[in-house]
Formats: C-alpha cells, structure tokens, sequence
C-alpha cells in the first residue's frame, strides 16, 4: 500500500494527498476510515457535509460515536448537501459562501422534488492486490418523495477487471466547472476513477473551452487522479469573454493503457461544437470511432435566447449559408455524412448522444448524402433532419433498446421520454457486456441519467490493453546547491564504507606497473557496481515529490512526512507490522527529535495529539503553501549566491551579499513565472511530448495483391506498397522491432570493409598484418584486393598514404580536470544511461575532486588497457516513429542511449580529439558541413541555391543530383573505422576497448510500454544515434571518400565573370545529406546552332552526371554505406532561347535519364528526375533550380495558419502571447529564412495569419502602425519579429560572414556577384544601386534578395574583394547607365540589355573605335565583333529579336553626336577586356597582328593618304619580331584592294 503522496507526477509536489488513489474500498460516497489507516487525506472529500440518520445501519456507513454508539453516516455530493442545507433555512450569506468553493446551484424547477439519499447494501471487496485495478462498490438510487425510484436501469453496475472490459460513461451534466474549488466535480472525476470508467463522455458542458485556462484546470484536475488521460473538448469558433458558454462537449479517454490507443482526436469539423471525437486503436487495422454528441433542442431564431447553443450555431451557419436555417437539422446532416465518411473505411462508430428527441417507434428514410467534403455543410432537399433517419441511413443500432427489451425510462427529470443514447455499428453490438442506466443526479448531477456501458475489450480492440511505462524521473536536481552538497555527501559516505579509494588506487599502481590482469577486470567490474549503487542511493535520498495542487517547499515537505511518521506509528501501536527503516526514513525527513518521539507509545497521544496536531499543521502549511515557496526562493538565492561568489560571506560585505540575494530572488521568481508560461503555449500548441511507441505497423503477410500487380517483398518494409497489420502486444512488439533492427544492422554485411575479403583480413580491431601493410602502403595480395571495385583499391592507396597531421600527443588518459570540461558542456536534462545514471549525477560529481578523480579513473582503465566494462556493453534501443501516428516499423528512428560514463569518454577521446587534430591538419573537405565546428546547415544549403543562381544568371546547362543515403550510421563499416583511427595515430588499446564494447554490446527495447524483457545482439555493431561516435566515424567515412574522388572526373565548375576567381567542387554535404553535381566541358561549335550546341551541352553534362554520381555510391559502398536509388533525385538546368528570352528546360524539352547500380550488383536503376521549377525539401529548406518561391511562400504561410488556429481561439495574457509569437513562431520560421529569397510582399503575406491573431491579444487594433508593432523598444516599439527583416538580417550575416571566412561558399557569392555586376552594366557594386530600376532585366537571385533588402533599409555595402570593372579610356563609361540616363523604360532596358551581352559590350570604348571618336559599325550590325573578343567570361545570349536591335541602334544614336561620339575618348587607362587583333607601336611605327591560334605577325607601316573616317591610311611591310613594352596602343585596321 502506497503511503501519502508517495506517487510522483510531473510538478510540484504531493503534500497531504494521496495522487492515485488504489485499491480503494468505497461504501456509497463515503471513503472509509481504513483509507486513514493508509496514510491517505482526500482533500477533495474533506468539505462534504455529513448527514446523520438513523436509518438501518445495514444500508449505510458505520462510524463510532463518543458513547460507542453505532451511528449511522451517509455521505451525499456538495451539490446535494448544499440543496438539503438551503431547505433547512441557511441564510443568503451561507449560501453564496458555498457557491463560491464550488457548490452548483441546482436547476431552477417550477416545484422542487424533495429526495432523500438511500443506499444499496455493498458486497464485500478484499483488499489483496491485483493484477489490473477492478471497480469497487455501486451507485446510490434515489427515492422521490412522490413515490418514484429512481434506481438503475438495466444490468446491474459489476465488479470490473478494468484491462479486460472498456466502461464508457456518458450523460449530460447541464454544466460543469473544473476550478480546483469545485469539489463536486472533482468529486464525481474521483466516482469515475472508483468505477473503472474508461471513457467519460459529458454533453453540454457549458464551458468555455476556448480559454486555455478552463482546459489546464480540468486537465489537472484528470491528472490528479488518472496517471495518463486524453481530453477532447468542443466549443464554438464564437468567443465568449466569460467561462461559461452553452453547449460543448467533453471526451475523456481514462487510465494509460486506453491512451496508448488515442490514434486521433478532434471535434465538429464545422466548429459548431456538435461532437468531440477520438479514434481507438486495436489489434491489425481494428480502428473504434467514439464520439460524444449533442444536438440542439428544436427552437426558432426568436425563441432562442442570445446566449444559447441554438443561437450560436444558428449565427455561425447564417454567415455560411443562405435560406432557412434550421441548426438541429443541419447538425444531424453533418453529423451523418461525418458518421459515414468513417464508417466507409471499415471503422467501428460508438455514438454517445443528447438527441433531444425520442425515436421510440420511429423508422428513419434512407436519405444518402454526398461524401463528406471538409468545410462543406451537407444538404439534401429530401432528408427530415431527424434522429430516425440519421440512425438508419448509418446503419446504427440503439444498445439500450437491443439489450432491454422492457419500456425504456425517461432520462431526462423533466420529460417522460428518452433522449439520450448510445448507438453502435452492428460489428460493435457483439462487444457490448452491459448497459445500465444510472439513477438521476449520479455521477455528474445535472438532470440527466448517467449511462454505463461495458464492452469486452477484446472483442472490441481485438487484445487486451497493456499500461504505459513512463520514463523514471530524475530525483536529483542541481538547481538548489545544497540538495547537489547532500548528494554529494551521501555518495561518498557509501564510497568511504566500501573503501573504494584504496581499491582504485591499487588499480593505477597495477596498471602503471604493467601487472594488469583479469583479477583487475574483476575487481574494476565491483568497483563500478557499488559506485552505480551509491549513486542511486543518494539520488533516492534527496528527490523531491511533486504534485500540481501545492507549489513545493522543504517546510511544506517536512510537515508531510510529519503525518506519514505518525501515521505508521499508529499502525504499529495497533499491531500492524510496520517497516522500521521506513519510519526512521519518515521521522528524520521530518526532523522530528529521536527521543521525544520514540517516548510516545500510547495510542491515545498518537492520535490525540501529535497525529492530529500534524495533519492540523499540514492544513496550515498547505493553506501557506504560496508564502512557504516564497522563503524556500529566498534561502535558495541566498544558497547559490553564496557558493559561486563566497566571498560575499566575509565581515563588511553585508549589503552586497543582500543586494546579490535580491538579484537573484527575482532572477528565481521569474524564471517560475516563465516556466509556467511556456507550459501554457506548450499546451496550446500541442506539441509532442515523445510519448513513446505505442504500436508497430508491420506488412500484412496474409494479404493477397490483385491479378498481375504484387506489393513487393515482405521482408523489406521500405518497399512494402500492400495492407500493414498492426501489433500492440508488447513482447510481440519487441520481437518484431528486434528483427528489424538486426536486419537494419546488417545491411553492410556484404560490403568489402565489413564481411569482405579486405574486412576479413584487416580483423576486428584492424589490428592484423594485413592491416599493417595496409598503413604502410605495401602491396596488398592479389587474394584480397582481385575482388573490390576500383574505388575501394584507390580508397586503399589513399590509406596508404600517412596524413600530414599537426605535432600533437594522443592521449587515452582522462583527468579530473577533462572530466569536469567534459561534463561542463551536456545540458542536465540529456538522456543517457540504461542504468538509470543520468548526466546530473556526474554533473553534480564535478563539484568534488575526489569523485571527479574517482570517475576520471574508472574512464580511463578501459581504454590504457584495452577492455570493456560489462556496464558499457548494455544499450537501450528507445524507438521512436518519424512521422506522428506513423507506426511503420520502417519508419522508426533508434535512438540508443549508452552508459553516460561511456559516451562521454568516447566522445572525448575520439570524436573531440581526433576531431580537433583532423581540423588542425586542413584534413576534413571543406564540402562537409555537418559533424564540424563553426559549420551551419543553412550554409549547406546556401551553398546549393547559389549553384542553382550562378547558372541562371550565366546561362550556363548543370546537373546535380541529389542522394538519399540508407541508415547513414548505421552502415559504417566499424573495421575501416578502426583502420583509420590508427591512420591518424590513436592507440590500439582504445581501439580494442572501442571494438569490445561495440562488439558485445546487448540491446534492450524500450517502448512506451517499458523495456522488453527479452534482448537481442548482433554479430556486428556500428555506431548509432546516441553515441557522440557516430558523426564522428561518418566524418572519417566522409573524409576518405572526398581524398579517393578520381581527379579525372568533371565537377562543378564557376569562373567569375572577370575570369579572376575559380571555384570547384565535386559536391556538397551535411552529414548523409549529399549533392553531387557538374557543369558542362562541352566548347561550342561555331558552325552549329544554339539550340544544337545547348543538345551537346545536355549530353556532357548526362555523362559526366553519371560518371560521378556512380563513382559517388561506389565510394560510399566501400565504406559499408548505400545509396537509395529510389529515393534519390536529379535535375538538368537548361535553356530554351526564343527572341533572345532565355526559359529553363522542361523534362520534355531536354529528355535524358540516369541509371546507376547499387553496391556490387549489375543491374542499373533509373535515378528520378525532377523538373528544374519542381520544390525540394533539403535540410528543412524548400528550393528549386528556378526563382519561384511560391511553393516554399505556401508553406510557411501553412505554419503560421496553423499557429493561428491554435493560438485564436485561446484566452492568454499579452506577455503570454508575445512570447508565444516571438519564441515559438518566428524561430520555426526563421530558420529557412536566410537561405531564402522572399520578397517584402510574400514575407508580409507569410506572416499575416498570426499576426492577425497575435495582435488582438496584446490589446492592439489590427491595424496598428506597423512601425509600432515591429519597432525597437528603444523607439517605443513592440520590437515583434518581422519575416522579412529576419529573412534580411539572416542573409546580411552568412554574406559577410562567409566573405570574411574566405572559404567555398563566400567564393561561390563572388562569383554570382561578377555575374550580377556585369549584368547590371554598371561600374558602381549593385548593392548600392537602386533595386527598383535594375530588378527590371536581373535573374531574380539569393543576392538579389539580399540587395533589395539591403536598399530597403538604406543600407550601403563596401566589399574590397568585390569585382567592378573600371573604365578604360579617358572619357569612358558604362553604357546602362547612359541608356538609363536616357529615360529609357525598364521593358527597353531588358531589351537594350539583351542586346549588349549579346555582342558583349560594357563601356563605351567596347564599341568605339580606335581613336575614340566614332562607333564601330560592326556594333550595329546585330553580329559579335570576331576582331575585338572579350576576355571575360559573358553569361550566354541569344540573338535578340528585330524591335530589340532597333531599339538598340536607336539608343546609340545618344552617344554621338552628327555621326561622332559625344565625348571623345582619351588615352587608355588600363589593358581591356577585350582583346584586339590589331596593335600600333607609336614610337616606331610598327603594327602587329595576333590571331588565335596563329603567329603574331608584324609589319612596319607607311603613310600612304587621308581617309573619311580614319585619321592615316597605311601600306604594311613584312618584318622581323620587336621587343614587347608598354607603349603598344590598340588599333583597328581594314584591308582595302
């Protein structure tokens, strides 16, 4: 029997109540006083009044009077006690002081039907315990004065197994309240739990369940007393300011192992609050639809009052819908076509309802309406609205009239007729136990009957039902440095006792001496025991309890244990046998003093007395329990500031010490205050709490596929396209997991490192021969390398060749001082140990040196000596489903949880060590983002976008691929791993150590369920999630891969536009998370056309795509690894030119495939293909090869809708909803933002939803100045997160940032900067341009994004690196800029613009001629200059259309002037870009010619006349070669005859 508040839950703490109250024995409504003799207050049973009768004291309670009398004692609800109390003549004021705790004022009746309370004589109930709780006791009946009984209806109420039989209640309380100071409701939740009620179904609750506060008061009311419950509530999309609103529903789903089955929950679709639902889960596909409803009364628009259900639905369904309006009939409609829509998928319905109508003897028509279509109210002109029809188009049947064939009772105290139901589909009907109709003002009052149904639950679910393991708490907390000193005390006095120091000691000075031996092991293995033990003892001794109702307190908690010390010596005095290590525990938590209490043994002053003075006092305290917590903060500031600033306790630092308390003191009380508010947005959003798995999907193996079709292989769930069975037996649940993960683990079996010759014969710890050689680079025998393909030998000659490494020690010694570090950098609350050691107790060791010592020690054996510790070879394999409510088994996460001990030191030893030095030694490709320092991977992803920019805006044909690798850890082949460990130079004793524990290690389940009891190993282990080594050897995996890549290969190739920067790579990554790509090599053919040179450039680009995109898995299957072809993805970025208007490529216009294999088989898989516009997911961000953001605009615009929903609705203060908008919603849609490119316009529109919801909140008109809203505080502002100057800020910082970092990512941004920069045709940087104007003819780009923010918010950019071409020429300029100076529209532009890189022009002097004074001809002759060619590397043009080319030559008319530039140009200021075939040397006179491909040629010149539009006409000799300097000048020369 549990003692008081011995039952955790999830806050607070438990003082003088007991939280599941079990294996109760009740007698009517009175809690007998052998609950006391258990230590057990009810608190919510403490205000009920009594009523002494003198009834026979058969039928009621017993009770010893102080004459020893057997009085007779019946306890009745507050709700009835108030009634009779009000009829005996209580004055005004008594009355409204009892309403005000919680008493409800009973219905206003025109005649008051005077009743007494009887009740049924109880069986007798033992108390032993029992596998599954079982309902004790029966409901009251009730007898009216007029004669009438109200007593129960149909089978009697039994005694249930409450695992083996689902009990629903439903009935229609008129209204409740869940304020902890209604007692009577908690009380009836408590007559719930006593009766084993599974399901509780309430309808017109009246309540506004809108308001998060009436939802946390009632879920903490259920928690109170069910350890796990669901609630479904129901209220109309029409907010009401006050709690009570008419109409509603409530569904509760009751006890752990019924909420394991909640698959789905909701309510009226329509938000009309008609029905609350939730949908149980069974055994294979077995679904059961329960739903509590209630249809309005029949009433009329001017009937009804204001306030009414009826009115509300009827104002709700007036703004949706036209004509009459009739909420009763439509509710029935949509409540039908809704019925159907489930049924028609094969689940079973249970209706609960308050019909409001009597079908008794009525025969519904056939109406069948259309399907149910989401936000679409049903209609047909032929369907009467009633319930008949409803009942027989859906096929239900009425349980009570199917199981009692005798004249049914009214259920309503007012009428004569039965309105409210419960109604089944046939299949459910042979499930059904019992049904019972309950007396009236049972349960939850109110004027409606109670029912009761029981259904077998394995006929119902098809299995019994298992209770869910919650995971243990965490006892010691480090917030409160004295409970961390107390815990440290109580280990070491356990490690003291044991001499563990001494033991450790002889452990070192063996080691040190090289006399380690299997003794060792075997005292190292005790040691580590005992150490678990103590530790776990002291965690027991200084955990706390918690509960929801009383904020925790030391003094309140001392006064508990108060009680529970006398009330187990009141047991003893009485002759019950009593623990006495459990009283000693009690009376020093209560600080009671030995001998004073010892002294006491007479019963008469342990109950008279100190009992009751303690229980007196605990009243006290709970009543207090606010001011209580308030001095526990004070001591706790006082405690913390004093043990991290100690000297603040010296003489003379009095007031510092006191202002640092107050510092603290509101540092403490805020932190509560913000604890409690993120619980309420936590509750409003409904985010997942990992409940854990609570059923497994796996294939139907029965199912039988359709004629010539299959559903693929059993035995490979990822590929299962047939039916899937669903399993919730636990073990049966583990067995399949067991199986799956151990196939899951063995996929890499095959691969040449694992089970391959190479893996064979380099052993299990890479500690062979063959290894040696390997290292060494020797040649390896013919035998073991004839098999593997050529990239695992050229894997193996990179092994052989040694890295460069920094000179820095390995070490495999751990300190004191690396443990303290090590521990410095997990968070508390990390999941870690299958020992149920967590990470606080080590955390909370590092305060003392010698258990920081004693556990750097027990660390560092297994490593110097080349063992593993038992302890380390357990495993706890937590399986988690990736997607809610998806139970496939192949879709399940692992996370395996090692010892924390050993997770740690790995990650130390290996990952952070050999990390840091692979770092030092410029080893790790720079093409990896994940697993490193300082990398994000939002910078993966810029990455990749700006590949997709670069090509639109140079016009260029790419491919890349995208691959989806299969179980990224999991595969890691763990001898190459060992290999390239001693690679880099760890030693072999860690390695072994690392190898052992992988090898042996044993792997336990865990569910939601708990852990299973049988295991299971594999005869092969790898790194999976959980330990700090799996990134880590990925990261080795991933590094050796990047060395092997032949060089041959094409990649991805950029050349900026000033032909000055390249940057290449053959791919990028974030951990698994890979994109393989390349550019074309294909130089186009002058004598083919454009569109035949793009074809030419598509197939390069198809062969050099598969070349390295088969190399990339063949790399990746020797390291153990493989690529899921089926799910991985390529596209081909390519044009379409017409009239010179560049569009991408569809599939249909540039059709190609890839086909790759996969591991070591020959058979080649089609890779998908996607279209360049198509949106991809890639590393939580959404892009395409294309500049339309609609897709990814779409789906933040759907999180903020979703946020609205959730947040609208609900009643929460401003500071509240701040938080809720600020912290909650701008980081989910922030993270995407930087690598985004949204403009002002859809940042606003994805943003819209919750503001418009947030605003009303904080008190604000929605149209608030915008200014105010997402201002600074500084300026008087709200300082709200606008989307669009996240996107911003975001951009500006990975800018700058990887531009100053100098790596890949920031040359790749140069690059698209050249590219934009010649585009815009201006020799200003772009950035500080005006958007507006040059967005009119630029690739909408990352960095356009960026610009357009950046103009925005006037803000200028100065970037040294940034390339911006400089005149050449005396007088020169830019030739946009003349043409925007001219006046020119931003549609001329594009079309002026197109025609400039066609011939490739920039300046001025690109199109004049060699004196500067006129405009080469061949510039208007729509051709490129083959004499003038620039060296720059141009994005791709076509020929533009005639209106550009006239509008061009039109436009050059601005430059001259009676046929001559307007401004003569001067001499040359600097070398050109384009390069001249013609050059004239002044000083001698000589011209030379350079031709591509040819000899220069040179010639001495001689005046022959004067031409028009040439200054000298020349005759050309032959000569010899002159010497290059600097005066050479640029000339054009014609041949004439």
């Amino acid at each position: 029997m549990s003692t008081l508040g011995d039952s955790p839950s999830r806050q607070g703490v438990l003082l003088g109540e007991a939280k599941r109250p079990q294996w109760r024995k009740r007698v009517g409504h009175k809690i007998q006083n052998k609950e006391e003799e258990h230590g057990k207050i009810y608190n919510y049973f403490k205000p009920k009044r009594t009523i002494v009768t003198n009834k026979p004291a058969a039928t009621v309670g017993v009770a010893a009077t102080p004459a020893g009398k057997a009085t007779k004692v019946a306890t009745v609800t507050p709700c009835e006690t108030s009634q009779a109390l009000e009829r005996k003549g209580d004055n005004k004021k008594d009355k409204r002081d009892r309403r005000a705790q919680g008493f409800r004022r009973p219905p206003k009746r025109k005649k008051r039907s005077e009743f007494t309370v009887t009740y049924s004589k109880l069986p007798e109930a033992t108390r032993k315990k029992m596998p599954a709780r079982e309902a004790q006791g029966e409901i009251p009946s009730y007898t009216l004065t007029q004669g009438v009984t109200s007593t129960t209806f149909g089978h009697k109420v039994e005694t249930i197994d409450n695992r083996s039989v689902f009990r629903a209640l439903y009935q229609n309380p008129n209204g409740i309240n869940p304020h902890p100071g209604n007692l009577a409701f908690h009380q009836s939740l408590q007559e719930c739990y006593d009766n084993c009620v599974s399901l509780i179904g309430l309808a017109e609750t009246n309540r506004e369940w809108g308001k998060p506060e009436q939802q946390r008061q009632l879920r903490d009311g259920t928690h109170k007393i069910w350890r796990a419950s669901t609630i479904q509530t129901s209220a109309t999309i029409d907010p009401f300011e006050e709690n009570y609103k008419p109409g509603g529903t409530l569904t509760i789903v009751c006890e752990d192992h019924w909420v394991c089955r909640v698959l789905e929950k909701g309510d009226d679709p329509w938000g009309l609050a008609r029905w609350s639902y939730v949908i149980l889960g069974g055994k294979g596909n077995t679904k059961v639809l329960q739903v509590t409803g209630y249809r309005v009364c029949a009433s009329t628009e001017s009937a009804a009052g204001e306030t009414t259900a009826f009115k509300q639905q009827f104002n709700i369904l007036r703004e949706r819908m036209e004509g009459k309006i009739d909420p009763r009939r439509q509710g029935t409609m949509d409540m039908q076509t809704w019925l159907m829509h489930y049924i028609a998928q094969g689940i079973g319905v249970i209706l609960y309802l308050d019909g409001n109508e009597d079908i008794k003897g009525r025969v519904g028509s056939w109406v069948e309406l259309t399907p149910y279509t989401p936000g679409i109210h049903a209609s047909h002109s032929d369907h009467n609205g009633s319930l008949a029809t409803l009942v027989t188009t859906c096929g239900l049947v009425d349980v009570m009239a199917e199981q009692h064939s005798k004249d049914l009772p009214p259920t309503y105290t007012r009428g004569k007729k039965r309105i409210d139901y419960v109604f089944v589909t046939p299949r459910l009907m042979g499930s059904v136990l019992r049904s019972s109709m309950l007396p009236f003002h049972t349960m939850f009052g109110g004027d409606h009957r109670p029912l009761l149904i029981d259904f077998d639950a394995v006929r119902l679910f098809g299995d019994t039902s298992h209770e869910i393991q919650r995971p243990k708490a965490s006892g010691l907390k480090l917030q409160d440095p004295r409970v961390v000193n107390k815990y440290i005390d109580k280990v070491i006095q356990q490690l003291e006792y044991h001499k563990i120091q001494t033991k450790v000691e002889a452990l070192q000075e063996a080691s040190l001496a090289g006399q380690w031996n299997s003794k060792c092991i075997r005292i190292y293995e005790v040691i580590g025991k005992i150490i678990t033990e103590s530790d776990i003892y002291a965690d027991r001794a200084v955990a706390k309890r918690y509960s929801e109702k009383y904020e925790w307190s030391p003094a309140l908690l001392r006064v508990v244990d108060a009680v529970r010390y006398w009330t187990l010596r009141l047991k003893k005095a009485k002759g019950v046998p009593v623990d006495e290590v459990l009283i000693k525990q009690h009376r020093e938590a209560a600080h009671l003093p030995l001998q004073q209490s010892e002294e006491i043994t007479k019963l008469i002053d342990i109950v008279n007395k100190y009992l009751r003075d303690a229980r007196k006092l605990m009243y006290q305290s709970q009543a207090n329990h606010v001011e209580l917590r308030r001095t526990f903060l004070e001591e706790l500031a006082e405690a913390i500031t004093v043990d991290k600033r100690t000297w603040l306790i010296e003489d003379g630092r009095e007031q510092k010490l006191q202002e640092a308390k107050e510092k603290k003191l509101k540092e403490l009380i805020k932190r509560e205050e913000v604890r409690k508010m993120h619980r309420t947005i936590g509750f409003l959003l409904k985010q997942d709490k990992g409940q854990g798995l609570l059923q497994v999907d796996i294939p139907d193996a029965t199912a039988v596929p359709p004629p010539g079709e299959t559903f693929g292989d059993i035995k490979d769930p990822k590929t299962w396209r047939g039916p899937w069975v669903s399993i919730t037996e636990p073990e049966e649940m583990a067995e399949a997991i067991a199986k799956a993960n151990i196939r899951n683990f063995h996929q890499a079996h095959n691969t040449p490192f694992a089970n391959g010759p190479i893996g064979r014969a380099i052993g299990l710890f890479a500690d062979t021969s063959i290894a040696d050689d390997i290292l060494k680079g020797m040649p390896i025998p013919e035998a073991i390398t004839g098999g593997p393909m050529e990239e695992t030998k050229r894997m193996l000659n990179v092994i052989g060749t040694p890295p460069v490494l920094v000179n820095r020690e390995l070490k495999t010694e751990i300190t004191a001082n690396d443990f303290r570090l090590m521990y410095k950098a997990v968070g508390e609350c990390k999941s870690s140990s299958p020992s149920t050691i967590h990470v606080g107790h080590y955390m909370a060791a590092t305060k003392s040196d010698f258990l920081s010592w004693l556990y750097a020690a027990m660390m560092t054996f297994p490593y110097s000596e080349g063992f593993s510790p038992e302890r380390w070879q357990v495993v706890l394999d937590v399986m988690l489903p990736k997607e809610p409510h998806n139970w496939k088994i192949s879709r399940l996460r692992i996370i395996q949880l090692y010892e924390s001990d050993a997770n740690q030191s790995m990650r130390h030893l290996f990952a952070r060590q050999m990390g840091y030095i692979m770092e030092d030694s410029n080893i790790v490709p720079e093409m990896q983002f994940g697993s490193r320092p300082g990398r994000m991977s939002i910078s993966a992803v810029i990455q990749k976008q700006l590949t997709y920019d670069i090509a639109r805006l140079a016009k260029t044909v790419l491919g890349c691929e995208e691959n989806d690798a299969i179980s990224c850890y999991d595969r890691i082949a763990n001898r190459l791993g060992y290999l390239l460990l001693r690679r880099l130079g760890m030693p072999l004793q860690a390695i072994r150590s690392l190898g052992t524990t992988w090898a042996n290690m044993t792997h336990v389940i865990r569910t939601a369920y708990g852990k299973s009891k049988s295991l299971y190993r594999s005869t092969r282990r790898i790194p999976l999630y959980g330990s700090t080594n799996g990134p880590f050897f990925w990261l080795l995996m991933f590094t050796i891969m990047a060395d092997s890549i032949d060089p041959s290969l094409r990649v991805l190739l950029f050349i900026s536009a000033c032909a000055a920067l390249l940057a290449s790579r053959p791919r990028d990554a974030f951990v698994d998370d890979s994109h393989v790509g390349v550019t074309s090599s294909h130089e186009d053919v002058p004598d083919l056309s454009m569109e035949n040179n793009l074809r030419l450039h598509e197939l390069q680009v198809l062969e050099d795509l598969t070349k390295l995109a088969q190399h990339y898995e063949r790399l990746l299957w020797s390291t153990g690894g493989a690529l899921n072809i089926k799910k991985c993805s390529w596209v081909l970025i390519s044009w379409i030119w017409k009239n010179g208007r560049a569009k991408l490529a569809t599939i249909q216009q540039a059709p190609g495939e890839i086909k790759l294999t996969s591991g070591d088989s020959t058979e080649k898989q089609v890779v998908p293909r996607m279209q360049p516009t198509e949106t991809y997911r890639t590393l939580g961000v959404f892009i395409n090869g294309s500049s339309n953001t609609k897709q990814a605009r779409d789906i933040l615009r759907g999180h903020a809708a979703t946020y609205a929903g959730k947040i609208g609705p609900a009643y929460i203060n401003p500071v509240t909803a701040y938080h809720a908008f600020q912290l909650y919603l701008s980081p989910k849609l922030g993270y995407a933002l930087p690598a985004s490119m949204f403009s002002f316009k859809d940042c606003v529109y994805i943003q819209a939803p919750a503001l418009m919801v947030t605003l009303p909140k904080l008190k604000l008109n929605r149209n608030t100045a915008r200014a105010i809203i997402h201002g600074e505080n500084r300026f008087g502002g709200l300082s709200m997160t606008h989307t669009y100057c996240e996107q911003g800020h975001g951009q500006t910082r990975l800018f700058l940032g990887h531009l100053r970092n100098r790596d890949h990512t920031g040359e790749l941004i140069l690059i698209a900067m050249s590219y934009l920069q010649i585009i815009s045709g201006s020799t200003k940087l772009f950035l500080n341009l005006p958007f507006g104007k040059y967005s009119k003819w630029i690739e909408h780009t990352w960095l356009t994004s960026l610009w357009a923010f950046l103009i925005r918010v006037n803000l200028t950019v100065d970037i040294r690196k940034a390339w911006t071409p400089e005149p050449q020429r005396q007088g020169d300029g830019a030739i946009m800029t003349i043409f925007i100076e001219s006046g020119y529209s931003g549609k001329d532009l594009a079309q002026l613009n197109r025609c400039r890189l066609y011939v490739q022009v920039f300046f001025i002097s690109d199109v004049a001629t060699a004196d500067g004074k006129y405009i080469d001809e061949k510039y208007r002759q729509r051709i490129k200059n083959p004499e003038r060619v620039s060296t720059w590397k141009w994005p791709a043009q076509g020929i533009p259309d005639r209106q550009a080319w006239r509008l061009w030559d039109k436009a050059l008319g601005y430059i001259e002037q009676d046929n001559k530039l307007r401004v003569p140009l001067g001499k040359w200021l600097r070398r050109p870009h384009q390069t001249w075939e013609w050059q004239f040397h002044p000083p001698t006179g000589i011209v030379r010619r350079k031709t591509k491909g040819q000899p220069t040629s040179y010639y001495r010149a001689g005046a022959t006349g004067i031409t028009r539009r040439t200054s000298q006409m020349f005759s050309l000799s032959s000569m010899a070669e002159v010497a290059e300097d600097d005066t050479w000048e640029w000339a054009a020369v014609t041949q004439r005859a």
